[in-house]
């Protein structure tokens, strides 16, 4: 299985690739974002080793924003979540959602896998590309096809349909993204 996508950033300036395929021990998720963030061009590198049921086990942040230089392991351990060694908590949460790509929510979809006209509800850990910690973000999908799902992120005040193409990545993320191949 090998799965990819390509980008358009609706909100800024910028794009994404990414790649999801199988591994002997799971599933990794890798690509690279690149855009104009307000504190200067940016290019952020991820890589997510996932289990076999596309739970998240690590990940690794790597790149710039602006004159930053971001360098961020991100480890899920039986206490909960650690970035660069320092304990974030959420024992409870199973999935790394990146903030600055949209192809950490085909991660969580695989996960779940809610039935047409189920709705499940669940909280993400959330790192924002210029962070140095974890958010617990809630979140909420309602499945209302084979491709579309309402989504919601209360607590950010976002909301829409997300559609997802044939490999399960999102093609239309309302005023985000939108997959150009």
């Amino acid at each position: 299985m090998l799965i990819t996508a390509f980008w358009k950033r609706l909100d800024l300036p910028g794009h994404d690739a990414a790649r999801a395929r199988r591994t002997t021990a799971g599933h990794e998720l890798s690509g690279q974002a690149v855009f104009l963030d307000p504190a200067g061009p940016a290019a952020l590198r991820y890589v997510l080793d996932l289990a076999p049921d596309w739970s998240t086990r690590q990940g690794r942040i790597t790149g710039f924003i602006g004159e930053r230089t971001i360098d961020s392991h991100v480890v899920r351990g039986p206490g909960g979540w650690t970035v660069n060694g320092r304990d974030c908590g959420m024992a409870d949460v199973l999935d790394l959602d990146l903030g600055f790509t949209p192809a950490t929510n085909m991660v969580q979809l695989r996960r779940a896998a809610p039935a047409q006209g189920d709705r499940v509800e669940f909280d993400v850990a959330w790192f924002e590309g210029g962070d140095d910690d974890l958010i617990r973000l809630p979140q909420v999908y309602r499945r209302l096809s084979a491709f579309d799902y309402a989504y919601e992120a209360p607590t950010v005040g976002y909301a829409g349909t997300i559609v997802l193409d044939p490999g399960g990545f999102a093609a239309s993320y309302p005023g985000l993204w939108e997959i150009e191949a």
